[in-house]
């Protein structure tokens, strides 16, 4: 029962940031981390919005999409996110990943999803950082 609720009380405090350019799949994601139990869930659709809003809240995780909505791209997110918030997690998502996936784990990412993904895929990959913040606390 206590572990339940560290659980939870883990769960319900950690930020998640979705940066996407498509609003369907930014509403699928946070659909899936609400059922999860997130409550802190932050949605973007720009490079710009994107790291104004990472120096603000220093999310835990960040579902991030290379080709966004302004003209600064996820891999540019993705350096300037591992110097304004070198402990958040990020999980680069592209239908390119042979193209990009060798990039970004130079930058730093800490996974990647291929598009199109199933809900398994998403469920490792945040199974996987959830464990490690498990672990941390």
């Amino acid at each position: 029962m206590v572990i339940a609720k560290l659980k939870e009380s883990l769960m319900e405090s950690m930020k998640v940031m979705i940066i996407e350019d498509e609003i369907d799949i930014c509403d699928l994601f946070s659909d899936y981390l609400e059922m999860r139990g997130c409550k802190k869930i932050f949605k973007v659709s720009t490079g710009k919005d994107a790291l104004a809003k990472i120096e603000q809240e220093k999310p835990d995780i960040i579902f991030l999409d290379i080709q966004l909505a302004d003209n600064i791209n996820g891999l540019e997110v993705l350096r300037k996110t591992r110097e304004i918030s070198p402990d958040t997690k990020v999980i680069m998502m592209s239908a390119y990943k042979e193209e990009y996936g060798q990039q970004t784990q130079e930058l730093g990412a800490y996974g990647f999803l291929k598009k199109p993904f199933r809900a398994d895929d998403l469920s490792k990959v945040f199974d996987r950082v959830f464990k490690e913040k498990e672990g941390e606390s």
